[in-house]
């Protein structure tokens, strides 16, 4: 017998009970796996995610903004900023788990967590997974000078536009595809970036999705081609970007 995935255990603990799941982590259409595996009820499961950007001194060493302590940053177990006007998103998957979590969440008045369509929160996530596999290729440039970047660039924004397109991602998905130009996937990108201030973004992501969640990323590009597969679509921007990416992985090995 193989064995149990955390899927299991979880269903085992929690089926027939009042128990609800908040599945706090990024993957393509995860909710529906855990169901499967986990046998829960729908109405019990729901995706959320972090939106407070968070990491260790210990694991890494950022660059610090003047306006930053690095003596105080250094003797923490962790350093957080909290800038996006939510520190926390959840989906309406279930909307009784999201509204029930949420006001929990919420009553803590330090920070925010805020109510999503499922599929808004897809259409939002699944499209960035090309931004940081490029941004490995290109030495995790500054999102302010990414626009830049040529045919590197390009090659993304068709990536990303191939993703939107997917069937999951519905009529949504398909007018994100339509509106997404290599100007307009740079300028949130930028914004995002100054807005983190005094936290170095891009430092962030080349820790966060460059070392620490790189087997992830690189996973969720794959599930997203042979999810194009499944729907007759060839994906090769996005087949071309992982190809240059894994190159790059091993010449840099």
């Amino acid at each position: 017998m193989p064995p149990l995935s955390p899927g299991n255990h979880l269903g085992e603990a929690a089926r027939q009970t009042s128990t609800n799941v908040v599945l706090g982590s990024v993957f393509f259409d995860l909710r529906a796996w855990f169901l499967q595996v986990s046998g829960l009820a729908d109405e019990q499961v729901t995706n959320g995610h972090l939106d407070i950007h968070v990491y260790s001194p210990k694991d890494v060493t950022l660059p610090l903004h003047d306006s930053l302590d690095p003596a105080l940053i250094a003797k923490a177990d962790f350093a957080y900023t909290d800038k996006l006007g939510q520190g926390f998103t959840i989906d309406d998957s279930s909307p009784a788990v999201a509204e029930g979590f949420a006001k929990i969440y919420n009553a803590s008045g330090i920070s925010k967590c805020v109510v999503k369509s499922a599929l808004e929160c897809a259409v939002e996530i699944n499209p960035l997974f090309p931004v940081f596999a490029a941004c490995e290729l290109m030495d995790w440039p500054k999102f302010q000078d990414i626009g830049n970047k040529g045919e590197l660039w390009s090659l993304v924004v068709a990536s990303v536009k191939e993703i939107q397109g997917l069937s999951i991602h519905g009529d949504l998905g398909q007018q994100a595809a339509r509106a997404t130009t290599k100007a307009a996937l740079a300028a949130p990108l930028a914004a995002w970036e100054k807005q983190m201030l005094p936290l170095d973004l891009q430092a962030f992501n080349r820790f966060h999705h460059g070392k620490k969640l790189k087997v992830q990323g690189r996973e969720h590009l794959r599930t997203c081609i042979a999810c194009g597969a499944a729907e007759g679509k060839p994906m090769p921007a996005l087949k071309e970007l992982l190809r240059r990416v894994e190159e790059h992985e091993v010449a840099a090995a």
